[in-house]
């Protein structure tokens, strides 16, 4: 029974797949015809999902088995509808045109992200005690694995009478690290995102599922940086992809993230499809696809309260592009990506007004001050998009 129920729960990770791509499907065209992109179905996937569990964890529904047996019945669906047997050939010649055309720097890169994969995920981190956020972020995803809730139910768990824990209460005694304590049901100080991941994988893997959660996200992660950097370089030097590749997948900092049960791999797993996807939006002179494009690198701030930087920085880059006037139609585009990373990081600091409070509370100063200026780029961004063109005027 136990090896059932570990087989449901594994549902929700090829289910991230056909999710991603029904969304793209519904969002009109060019975005209809990229649902089969492996990188932006992932990517749109992965941000929907997240919300999804992210909301069950609020109100205490987080059961990875039911939540794997009803993905696993949306991948059979999909499969159905799409006909994907009937696909199989199609995708193997893709493959193949791919290999022949990037050759040596595709088995390079791959070779690349296997070592690194080895690095990220033989040797994690041990983090359920202590190690401060490390410890926070473990916690919450195990307390999640046991009860399905994010918050901490004092009297389920029969300690809500207990002198101590009314001490801390009463303020009297020094808070939890990482948990508020909000009358009988405290509150994990970060956001849930990357603990239910960590929970849905360790539902059938066991803790050494939370350990390398991250070992997973840092390979996905090295894939989108080596396409980002293949799709904005010039032809004549997309060589250097690999070699900055390397760089950055094993470059300290990025294996030990990976390595640790923190948030940082999954914003940047975000930040990294939402700049691809803006990449291909501006190609394609997409605005729907500019749109969920901005959705995707606001994403992040549902993930970290901090990455409210990257969509002000991504408000801020559509504005100079607008300013600048150079090109009418990839200014549009970008005017969609501001509007639609600002709409999800209110959302996201609307989640933390709401779920996570004091932590919100705690840094209003920059947040508040990050928000508005995001809020003032992006709609001079889309104003500036959206006006008529003084060729158009003087017409």
């Amino acid at each position: 029974m136990d090896y059932l129920k570990a087989l449901a729960a594994l549902g929700i990770w090829p289910a991230i797949y056909p999710l991603g791509a029904f969304v793209l499907a519904c969002g009109g065209e060019p975005a209809h015809r990229l649902r089969f992109h492996p990188l932006l179905a992932l990517g749109v996937g992965s941000a929907v999902a997240t919300l999804l569990l992210m909301a069950l964890a609020w109100i205490g529904a987080l059961r990875p088995v039911w939540i794997g047996a009803a993905a696993w019945l949306l991948l059979a669906l999909w499969c159905w509808r799409e006909r994907v047997w009937t696909r199989r050939r199609d995708a193997f010649a893709a493959l193949r045109a791919l290999l022949r055309r990037q050759g040596f720097a595709a088995f390079a890169a791959a070779a690349i992200i296997a070592v690194a994969t080895f690095f990220y995920a033989m040797y994690p981190k041990e983090s359920l005690l202590g190690e401060r956020d490390e410890g926070t972020y473990a916690q919450h995803a195990l307390h999640l694995l046991r009860g399905g809730d994010s918050r901490i139910d004092l009297r389920a768990l029969g300690i809500a009478e207990e002198p101590s824990v009314r001490e801390i209460a009463a303020g009297h005694a020094p808070e939890l690290p990482g948990i508020y304590p909000t009358g009988d049901r405290w509150t994990f100080q970060f956001s849930a995102a990357t603990p239910t991941w960590m929970a849905m994988l360790a539902a059938p893997l066991g803790p050494q599922g939370i350990f390398r959660f991250n070992a997973l996200l840092g390979a996905l992660n090295c894939i989108a940086f080596y396409a980002l950097l293949r799709r904005l370089l010039p032809a004549r030097a997309r060589a250097w992809a690999v070699p900055a590749l390397a760089v950055f997948a094993l470059q300290p900092a990025q294996v030990w993230v990976s390595r640790n049960t923190l948030s940082e791999p999954l914003c940047a797993w975000f930040l990294a499809v939402g700049l691809f996807a803006a990449s291909v939006a501006v190609g394609r002179r997409s605005r729907r696809l500019g749109l969920i494009a901005g959705g995707l690198i606001g994403m992040g701030c549902f993930v970290r309260i901090d990455a409210i930087v990257f969509a002000l920085a991504a408000a801020g880059a559509a504005l100079a592009a607008a300013a600048l006037g150079r090109n009418a139609r990839a200014t549009a585009v970008l005017g969609e990506t501001a509007i639609g990373c600002f709409a999800v990081a209110a959302l996201a600091m609307g989640y933390y007004l709401a779920c996570v409070q004091p932590y919100l509370l705690g840094l209003t100063d920059v947040v508040v001050a990050a928000a508005v200026a995001t809020a003032a780029c992006a709609f001079l961004a889309h104003a500036a998009a959206t006006a008529p063109s003084p060729r158009l005027r003087a017409a």
